[in-house]
């Protein structure tokens, strides 16, 4: 089993590696405005889904933390791409 594996869903969005900084910040800002709408709050709480918008940056460290998580359980499964 995998004992420390923490399960949460999330939505993010991903742009190429070389995208300039100011892109990233800018669609960072405008993806966390529109989740505080109260419209679209509304809706993704109506879906079950807790409406947050973070920062790329925040968003960075939860996608490596996933990633560490599931590395040994793709290592261990013989999962590949």
């Amino acid at each position: 089993g995998f004992p420390n594996l923490e399960l949460e869903g999330w939505n993010g969005l991903f742009v190429p590696a070389k995208t300039p900084r100011d892109i990233v910040e800018r669609l960072s800002r405008e993806a966390a405005a529109a989740v505080k709408h109260p419209e679209v709050s509304r809706k993704l709480i109506e879906m079950g889904a807790e409406p947050v918008g973070s920062s790329a940056a925040a968003q960075d460290e939860i996608f490596k933390r996933q990633m560490n998580q599931f590395r040994p359980v793709i290592r261990e499964m013989n999962i590949e791409s």
